[in-house]
């Protein structure tokens, strides 16, 4: 009997589970990070014992040159305490932003080695930071600190279906919805 603007429920949920299989709020879990991080203090531990032992050219799966290996060998344990703070802090930054557990290792390397440019104590900073990547990659390659965020990612899915506008149907006066004997399909409720 009059005109109607009427919110199209089938339109609004297709919506809905189209974003919900995109949509996805990660957050960093803090126990996954506490792992990450005991990995790289136990590979950092093995490095001390291979520079204090002078023996072999292998941290886990890491292989050092032959410049690297001098580095350990030469290092002030001034220097080697200040590396060793360094390489926790690139790891908490790249901890803060989240790893991804499917990032090419040449990606995390990169990462690694970016966060690693501030460590320039030393005249052989290369060999010091080269390390630092490789320890990193290694630690942290194939693993992730991040969960998913169900309350997160239902109001990331809300706000954008607000954005995108609530689907509607206008019905003006007069305008047949159904007839007697059909039968009533969701969009004509």
């Amino acid at each position: 009997p009059k005109d109607a603007l009427v919110q199209d429920t089938t339109a609004l949920e297709q919506r809905r589970s189209n974003l919900v299989a995109r949509t996805v709020v990660q957050v960093v879990d803090p126990d996954q990070t506490k792992q990450l991080r005991q990995r790289l203090d136990e590979q950092l531990s093995q490095l001390q014992l291979i520079a204090e032992s002078g023996s072999g050219g292998r941290i886990g799966p890491v292989n050092l040159s032959p410049a690297e290996q001098v580095w350990l060998k030469q290092r002030s344990d001034e220097d080697y305490q200040a590396w060793i703070n360094a390489v926790r802090r690139a790891a908490d930054r790249m901890l803060s932003q989240g790893l991804v557990s499917s990032l090419a290792p040449s990606q995390l390397q990169q990462a690694a080695t970016a966060q690693m440019q501030e460590f320039t104590l030393e005249a052989d900073a290369a060999s010091a930071r080269a390390i630092a990547s490789k320890l990193l990659t290694s630690s942290f390659q194939g693993s992730s600190n991040l969960r998913t965020d169900s309350n997160l990612s239902k109001q990331l899915i809300e706000e954008q279906l607000t954005k995108q506008g609530i689907p509607t149907i206008e019905v003006r006066q007069g305008d047949l919805i159904t007839r007697k004997g059909e039968v009533i399909s969701p969009q004509a409720y």
